[in-house]
């Protein structure tokens, strides 16, 4: 018997309580954290060296760290927007609810469909923070190679960290939002 063929959005409303939500929440936002919180120590170590008398320009090694980071951040950004293809295909989303076993009742099969929701999130969230994280990787290496203050184009490897925080703040996750998400991409995939 297919659980959840009889699934309704009340049941996923039930299951999807406020500490749920929460939970969730908060992982989202330490991760977008991690990188903003990075950011502020490298703008007040580059303050605190002397502005340079000629415009600087980046080290070679910095220039191949940068064209490094944005090779890697569109094949990231490429795979985010695959990976749902891959990650809720009919045959990704079987393979897991086999592996979830059998489900006594609605709201046991409704707190998968949470929990796979949630981790969809994660993994998408992780990617952007890899991104971001490298990127200021990069910063550090220059900053830490020079006596002067940063050129300013190495401060576009600060860009993936407003990538990262724009998509979270366009897609943080509500109770409607994550219940509609479930209804939509895993919910009518699972009754395909």
């Amino acid at each position: 018997m297919d659980p959840f063929k009889n699934l309704t959005r009340n049941d996923i409303e039930k299951v999807l309580t406020a500490e749920q939500l929460r939970i969730t929440q908060i992982i989202l936002f330490a991760m977008l954290m991690g990188s903003i919180l990075l950011l502020v120590p490298v703008n007040i170590l580059n303050a605190t060296k002397p502005a340079p008398l000629i415009a600087g320009q980046i080290s070679d090694f910095g220039q191949m760290f940068m064209y490094g980071v944005f090779i890697y951040a569109i094949f990231a950004y490429t795979f985010i927007y695959f990976f749902p293809m891959l990650f809720l295909s009919p045959k990704a989303l079987a393979k897991r609810v086999k592996a979830a076993g059998v489900f006594q009742d609605n709201e046991q099969a409704a707190f998968f469909l949470v929990t796979m929701d949630r981790q969809f999130r994660i993994i998408k969230n992780a990617i952007f923070e890899g991104v971001s994280l490298l990127a200021l990787v990069g910063i550090f290496l220059e900053l830490s190679s020079t006596q002067q203050q940063l050129p300013s184009d190495i401060w576009l490897l600060a860009i993936p960290v407003v990538i990262h925080t724009i998509y979270l703040i366009l897609n943080f996750p509500s109770k409607e939002k994550i219940i509609n998400d479930i209804e939509n991409n895993i919910l009518s995939r699972l009754r395909a």
